[in-house]
C-alpha cells in the first residue's frame, strides 16, 4: 500500500515538473527501483534536461540537471509543511549518512516546491550514500525533516551526472 503511493506521488510529481518544465522537446521516460527518471532537450538551447525522481513519507526528491546546472528540488506531497510563498526563502541543511552536514538557501519556486543548487560533491554522496536527509526552516525557525531512502540510485543518477559533465 504504501508504495503504491509513493508510486502515485511520484507519477504525480513528473507530471508537475513537466508541467513547470516549459519549452522542452518530447520526453523520455523510464523507471529505475523506485526512482522515475525524464531525460529531454531544452528547445531553445538544445542541451538536456534530466530529472530523477524519488518519494518517501509523502515528499518527494527530484534530482536534476537543466542546462547544465545540477539542482534539487523538494516537493511537498502532503501540506503539513506548505504551501510555500513562492519566493520565500529557507534555509536547508543535507546530509547524507553520517558524512558532514551541508547548508544552502533553497528557494520555494511556487507552493509546494523548494529548489536549491546542488554542488557536485553533494551529488557524489548522494549517488553512494544509504540515505540523504534534509532539514527545511523557514524565517521564523520552525522546521522540518525531510528523509529519503537511497536504493539503486547509482544507476538511476546516472543521466543526470552525464548531462551535467560528472564522472
Amino acid at each position: 500500500m504504501a508504495f503504491m503511493r509513493a508510486a502515485a506521488a511520484v507519477t504525480a510529481a513528473i507530471g508537475y515538473l513537466a508541467l513547470a518544465a516549459a519549452g522542452v522537446a518530447a520526453q523520455e521516460r523510464r523507471v529505475v527501483g523506485n526512482w522515475h527518471i525524464v531525460t529531454e532537450r531544452d528547445r531553445f538551447t538544445d542541451q538536456p534536461r534530466v530529472l530523477a525522481v524519488t518519494a518517501a513519507s509523502g515528499h518527494l526528491l527530484a534530482v536534476r540537471c537543466f542546462s547544465g546546472n545540477l539542482s534539487v528540488m523538494l516537493i511537498e506531497g502532503d501540506s503539513a509543511s506548505g504551501p510555500f510563498q513562492a519566493g520565500a526563502k529557507f534555509q536547508v541543511m543535507s546530509r547524507v549518512d553520517k558524512s558532514e552536514v551541508w547548508t544552502e538557501v533553497g528557494t520555494a519556486v511556487d507552493q509546494r516546491g523548494i529548489q536549491l543548487d546542488l554542488p557536485a560533491f553533494m551529488f557524489a554522496r548522494i549517488v553512494t550514500g544509504k540515505e540523504v536527509a534534509f532539514r527545511v526552516t523557514n524565517e521564523v525557525g520552525s522546521y522540518k525533516d525531510w528523509i529519503f531512502p537511497l536504493r539503486r540510485q547509482k544507476e538511476a543518477l546516472a543521466p543526470v551526472a552525464d548531462a551535467c559533465g560528472l564522472k
